[in-house]
Formats: structure tokens, sequence, C-alpha cells
């Protein structure tokens, strides 16, 4: 897990993933983590926008251990089933790798598509600060992605409380 979360900040409470079926033994690789100006994690909406200049090692390409061209994005929503979409990895150029910044990118995009889609669902959970439907986007910043199956992996995210941030 972080060592450290931004100001006013909560981590998403998601179970990590694990299969209901037998799966391949793997080695998980260390988390991929996102920091920007020294700080651990990038805003989801900045990602959307591809605003990922201070993102360290924004333009380093990611070398994944599966070695696909498509790896799945998994999250464990509270109050929700379980939720999974592939993403390509692989760059704009044929054999090229995708970069870091890209790949913040296409996570934000599909942290979006999975809390749009659970926001149509029924939460189990009674508190409601983690319907899907009532987190708004731009409060939330990936940490970290962490491997959960040979080639799945499950974002790190972390809620920013408004009222707790410090100003400016």
């Amino acid at each position: 897990m972080p060592r450290e979360l931004p100001a006013g900040g909560v981590l998403v409470p998601q179970r990590t993933y694990t299969s209901e079926r037998p799966v391949q033994e793997f080695e998980p690789v260390e988390p991929i983590r996102f920091v920007v100006g020294g700080k651990p994690g990038i805003r989801l909406d900045a990602a959307l926008q591809e605003d990922t200049l201070e993102l360290e090692g924004a333009g380093d390409m990611i070398q994944l251990p599966s070695g696909g061209q498509k790896i799945g994005i998994r999250l464990v929503w509270p109050g929700y089933e379980p939720w999974f979409k592939y993403i390509s990895v692989s760059g704009t150029a044929p054999g090229q790798l995708i970069t870091k910044g890209r790949f913040a990118f296409e996570i934000a995009r599909v942290v979006r598509q999975c809390l749009q889609e659970l926001g149509q669902q029924s939460s189990t959970e009674t508190a409601t600060d983690w319907w899907a439907s009532q987190v708004p986007l731009e409060q939330l910043v990936l940490l970290e992605l962490h491997q959960v199956l040979r080639s799945s992996y499950q974002p790190v995210l972390c809620l920013i409380i408004p009222d707790s941030a410090p100003a400016a």
C-alpha cells in the first residue's frame, strides 16, 4: 500500500482482487507508482486531459511482465461486485510500449467508465460516501497500480475530501 497519501486524502477501501478460479502462478512485480511534483498520485481529471507534464517519468515506456498487448484493469469498488475492463498497453507505433503518461490516461478512462456503470446499480454500502454515483472523478487520485493476476492490475485510488485539504 502507498506510504503517503495526498493532503486531505483517504484511500478508497477496495478489497484486493482475488480470482474465484484457479489461476496460473505468477510473481507480482513492484507496484507502478504515480508521482507528481514529488507528491504521491495523479488526479484522474488531469490524467484524462493528458495533463501529465509534471508526472514523474511520464514519457517512460512501461514494460509489463505479461508481455501482451492488453491487460485487465480490475476495481473492487466498495459495495459492488468486482469490475473489469481490458485496455491496450501498446504504444502508438507497432511494437512500441505504452508511456506512463498514456497509461495514467487509460486507467483514468477505465475508472470513469467503472463509476458510470456502477452508478447505475444499487450498492450494498449503507453509507452513501462510497456509492459510485456520489464520488466525483475530480476528487480521485491514482496512487499506484498493483499486479493481481498475471495480466491484470488493480489501481490504488485516493479520494480527496475538499473540506480537509489545506488552503493553497
